[in-house]
């Protein structure tokens, strides 16, 4: 099943709410996807979909990654800092203009899991869904 997704507008997911959930577990597939497995109240089990995953930075996974919040930005409102961030380079690298510039035309989104503990994550793709936990009774 899909959930909706709602936003803040500073960009933030509201619903479903995501805050303080526990980050399970990650899994790239072969179809350039992530699905995020996050369990705990308010949300309840969910898995968090990047579709057309085209670049991923992940720091800090521990046991018990708390989700403080996740945001999502696309055009104007992608960061150069959180684009640096995700290709790993210093913000005044030549290149990352073109990359805005690439992401910003082709639509692309650039989303940030900001962690209370444990897990940040940075991952820009085409679009994201909320769909039933796919891992649950198998962590």
């Amino acid at each position: 099943m899909s959930y909706q997704i709602t936003y803040s507008d500073a960009d933030e997911i509201v619903e479903p709410d995501f805050h303080d959930a526990n980050v399970n577990g990650l899994l790239v597939t072969n179809d350039k996807s992530l699905l995020v497995s996050i369990s705990g109240s308010p949300c309840g089990n969910k898995c968090l979909v990047f579709h057309g995953l085209e670049r991923l930075r992940c720091d800090d996974f521990r046991q018990g990654n708390i989700i403080l919040d996740i945001t999502v930005s696309s055009g104007a409102s992608i960061n150069v800092d959180d684009l640096a961030y995700v290709h790993e380079v210093e913000r005044d690298t030549p290149f990352l203009q073109s990359a805005m510039d690439r992401l910003r035309s082709q639509n692309f989104l650039l989303v940030r899991l900001n962690p209370s503990y444990g897990c940040s994550l940075v991952g820009i793709c085409q679009s994201i869904t909320v769909e039933d936990d796919l891992f649950s009774g198998k962590l």
